[in-house]
């Protein structure tokens, strides 16, 4: 006999009750419709209950009508399955906030008003076509769903991920794109060997729309049986389905341990992973416009790339600073800018790619306390203090093997090694790791009433002592 298990929102007791009614009414000897409410999950985790109901179901059907977390999660473990899906709505609910996700207002759905026509939707065969296979991503193997706004938490996160997992990742970033629909989410997910997802506590817009995105993402990847990583705050309360599932964080440092087991998890399912190519199909099928976000497709940007007179002169050294609106490619032409100038050993490319948040403290700092006139010379000094760090530190990564072979080169690495750590807390991970707990530091040290003068002295004194210790060396 085949099961169809339905999943809705059990906040509303009237549509619960058409629901269960017309689940009843359109079952018949050979097919079984099974709400979700007449399952038994007494004395045993609900999660598991509610997984496995789904993976012994034949088809699965999920009532949209409203946000909820637990059928979106479920929806998502059911895609994942490649379970035949159906997506119904009731017409007596207000839609605009699921709109206002804008995560499953795009997918093809059935409308109900009344218990006899949620009947014949229930009644319909199972002919829906499943979602496509998508090609696995192998330069980039991971995928982040950054939340809403950048926090210290998710730079360390993607710090660890670079430097303890030595994976390179594409990540969706809502302060950059705004909307992610299911068909993206679902593309991202399928396409990766690990997935990671935050979740935000909160009742507002954006813990919303995050939290939508995570648990559907979550979803796709647990049922594809790929490793997925759902980060909450150790206290954090999380829907049902997903409560056990969570793998919490107390400290930033948690973040390191965390990614040291992933890594694992990610690298087993790299080495068994069989790729079936899909036989046939059409033109179109068969097209790919490419990721809207260019870091997301860095390893192979250079496949398609066009060589445009802005990149030319950038790689000649006639432009130094590129200008245009979003999306016109100027990440594009940075990253391959950068790759063609490492490709010569000689050269030692340092490519810092700030984010803002790491700069509000101190921007709050400089505004605050100084003058203007101070301002720009301590903004100056500070960014001058910071690319001189960050050519020692690229200086120390890439001379390590040649100063320890060459003897002439080793006394003046190790003082240039002893002056960088005593300055940077190299254990933090990148750059942009770097660079908050440099800011924070900063902050903290000048916090004394009558040092902010200092400030400025401070950034170019310590800069001119930190290249005097390699500059004289052969």
């Amino acid at each position: 006999m085949l099961e169809v298990f339905v999943a809705y929102a059990a906040g509303n007791e009237y549509h619960s009750e058409i629901i269960r009614k017309a689940s009843e009414a359109a079952s018949t000897a050979d097919r079984k419709i099974l709400p979700w409410a007449q399952k038994d999950t007494s004395g045993f985790p609900i999660a598991e209950s509610v997984e496995s109901w789904i993976q012994r179901a034949d088809a699965f059907v999920a009532d949209i009508s409203s946000v909820n977390d637990n059928v979106t999660y479920e929806l998502g473990f059911a895609i994942g399955l490649a379970k035949p899906v159906r997506l119904i709505r009731s017409e007596h609910v207000n839609f605009q906030l699921v709109r206002d996700v804008a995560l499953l207002d795009t997918l093809g759905h059935d409308s109900y008003g009344l218990e006899s026509t949620l009947i014949k939707i229930f009644r319909k065969r199972e002919e829906n076509p499943k979602w496509p296979d998508i090609q696995k991503n192998k330069d980039q193997p991971i995928f982040i769903l950054q939340p809403p706004r950048p926090t210290n938490y998710s730079l360390r996160l993607t710090s660890a991920v670079k430097k303890t997992a030595r994976l390179k990742f594409r990540n969706f970033n809502p302060s950059e794109v705004s909307r992610l629909s299911a068909s993206e989410a679902y593309e991202q997910a399928t396409s990766s060997y690990g997935v990671c997802v935050f979740w935000i506590e909160g009742d507002d817009e954006n813990s919303l729309r995050n939290n939508q995105r995570a648990a559907f993402i979550y979803g796709v990847a647990k049922g594809r049986g790929i490793p997925a990583l759902l980060l909450v705050p150790e206290d954090a309360q999380l829907p049902l389905d997903l409560h056990d599932q969570a793998t919490r964080w107390r400290e930033y440092s948690d973040f390191d341990r965390i990614i040291r087991g992933f890594r694992d998890e990610v690298a087993d399912l790299q080495v068994d992973f069989v790729e079936v190519k899909q036989q046939g199909g059409n033109l179109l099928e068969q097209i790919s416009c490419g990721d809207p976000t260019a870091e997301n497709e860095a390893a192979g940007l250079s496949e398609y790339f066009l060589e445009t007179e802005p990149y030319q002169r950038a790689l000649n050294g006639d432009a130094n600073i590129l200008v245009g609106r979003k999306g016109s490619g100027k990440t594009a032409v940075f990253l391959q800018v950068r790759d063609r100038s490492r490709a010569d050993k000689e050269n030692i490319v340092v490519d810092l790619i700030p984010d803002g948040y790491q700069l509000i403290k101190m921007k709050e700092f400089i505004l605050d306390q100084l003058g203007l006139g101070s301002r720009k010379e301590v903004v100056a000094a500070f960014w001058q203090y910071v690319l001189w760090l960050e050519i020692a530190y690229k200086l120390l990564e890439k001379d390590h093997q040649r100063a320890y072979r060459d003897p002439r080169l080793l006394n003046e690495y190790k003082k240039l090694e002893a002056s960088f750590k005593s300055r940077v807390d190299t254990g933090a991970g990148d750059f942009s790791e770097r660079l908050r707990l440099l800011s924070t530091n900063i902050i903290e040290r000048f916090q004394g009433a009558g040092r902010y003068y200092n400030a400025a002295c401070f950034f170019r004194c310590n800069r001119d002592h930190l290249w005097s210790r390699y500059s004289s060396a052969p």
